[in-house]
């Protein structure tokens, strides 16, 4: 094996061989024919610098009709064909409203029937709070009057009769003193012969009578004064104490009357009321049950599984709330959903203008602005890398688009007025500059760049170029 002291001369003369022939190719003139290794730069008045997306239509206004009326099922009698353009307030759809039409009949009735109870209890109440305030007035006037009784009584009925008493106690006390000394007068008359024993036992008995008579006065007397005057006094006490007790009575009556009475009219008003509520319910259910557009646009049916198969709807079906049956598109309010790269979006914000071209209308470009911008990056599908969801508002869109179709978009980024471009592998540094080696009239010289922009693959510059330079490519 030759050692690797003989190599080395031999590779170091060979490097310096190919150096040398580098350098002389750079200042020989090139072959122009060679087109892969240069580019000529092109000159634009005005230029625009585009991000390339793709999208699909998309109406704004694109509502979803159903049925509104909750916890029931509605059967569809009348539904306007597909594809037709209709303005605000024209009939959509139609639903049976016969069930809601009989439980608002029913309704009415019963609160019909309600009101005339609600009316006949405040009736029977004025009635009976009639008769509780006359049976209260006499309550009241019997109490006035057993306390009058009382009144006299302790002030003028019981002395008088006590007084009474205390007469007769005292005219049979007079009594028998008189007869009593008439008595011993008499007895003397006897001894003397004056009178017979019969005239004196005569008078004896008389004696014997008044003393009787003045024990009994003096009985009642004690009686009277020790019992009779108060068990007059209670009874009477007794008798003001049950007028009393009636009359509170009545009054506590006459309050739970009151309270019983509020207490049914509470419960019919709330009733009444809760009827009236289920009434304009259904009410508002029947308005319901005729659903109106409320913006311009196209109708398209939404499809639904029945039996195990996808339907459009049609008369007869039945649908439950918020179940969609149909959309209506405003073909003249559209916008272009897309999605653009992480990388990208600092490039791009809202307003900013777009270049549309649909691919079912080729060769026909309309424009739009960007009208949002997602706030979350999101990898969906096979996407290998994140982007967020943008929204692009049409401007003064062509005829016969519509939702669904796909578009191609150029989102405006930047514009530049008089400038050059071309391809990124044109451009290198040298002396902590920026430079093109460009081909000018078969020779090459360093021609200084200012880049302004990239637009993809290619670059936005100025320079001091003319239009029949070629710019070599590394």
């Amino acid at each position: 094996m030759p050692s690797t002291r003989f190599l080395m001369p031999i590779r170091r003369a060979a490097l310096f061989a190919t150096l040398g022939l580098t350098l002389a190719f750079c200042d020989q003139p090139s072959d122009t024919s060679t087109a892969a290794q240069y580019a000529a730069p092109r000159f634009h008045p005005s230029y625009e610098v585009r991000i390339p997306l793709t999208g699909q239509l998309q109406a704004q206004d694109s509502t979803v009709y159903s049925s509104s009326i909750p916890a029931r099922t509605m059967k569809i009698t009348w539904l306007i064909e597909e594809g037709r353009f209709v303005a605000p307030g024209t009939p959509l759809i139609r639903f049976d409203d016969n069930e809601i039409l009989q439980e608002k009949r029913e309704l009415e009735q019963k609160r019909q029937t309600l009101q005339r109870q609600h009316e006949k209890l405040g009736e029977d109440y004025a009635l009976e709070q009639l008769n509780f305030n006359e049976a209260l007035q006499q309550a009241k006037y019997d109490r006035r009057q057993i306390a009058k009784k009382l009144e006299t009584f302790i002030q003028f009925a019981g002395p008088s009769k006590l007084k009474q008493l205390e007469q007769d106690r005292h005219l049979h006390e007079l009594k028998v003193r008189r007869l009593d000394k008439e008595t011993t007068d008499l007895e003397l008359l006897a001894k003397r012969g004056y009178i017979t024993n019969f005239e004196l036992e005569t008078h004896r008995e008389n004696l014997l009578k008044a003393k009787y008579e003045l024990e009994k006065a003096e009985f009642k007397h004690r009686t009277y004064l020790k019992h009779g005057m108060n068990d007059e006094r209670v009874a009477l006490e007794a008798e003001d104490q049950l007028a009393a007790g009636k009359l509170v009575q009545l009054e506590q009556r006459l309050t739970l009357l009151k309270t019983q009475q509020e207490q049914k009219l509470a419960r019919s008003t709330q009733r009444l009321a809760q009827l009236s509520e289920e009434i304009a319910t259904l009410a508002a259910n029947l308005d319901q049950c005729v659903v109106l557009a409320t913006h311009p646009g196209m109708v398209i049916y939404r499809k639904s599984f029945r039996d195990g198969k996808e339907v459009k709807p049609s008369v007869g079906f039945g649908f439950r709330r918020a179940q969609p049956i149909l959309n209506v598109q405003n073909t003249q309010k559209l916008y272009v959903g897309t999605r653009i790269n992480e990388f990208l979006l600092n490039q791009v914000k809202q307003g900013m203008a777009v270049t549309l071209v649909a691919d079912a209308q080729q060769g026909k470009p309309f424009q739009g602005r960007v009208a949002f911008i997602g706030l979350l990056a999101e990898r969906r599908g096979e996407d290998s890398e994140k982007a967020f969801d943008m929204n692009i508002e049409v401007i003064d869109p062509l005829e016969n688009l519509r939702p669904g179709m796909s578009v191609r978009c150029e989102v405006v980024t930047n514009r530049f007025e008089d400038i050059w471009t071309l391809p990124r592998t044109g451009l290198t540094q040298r002396d902590s500059q920026t430079n093109c080696r460009v081909l000018r009239n078969g020779r090459h010289i360093w021609v200084p760049v200012q880049v302004l922009d990239y637009d993809q693959q290619r670059a936005i510059l100025s320079g001091d170029f003319t239009t029949n330079d070629q710019v070599s490519l590394f």
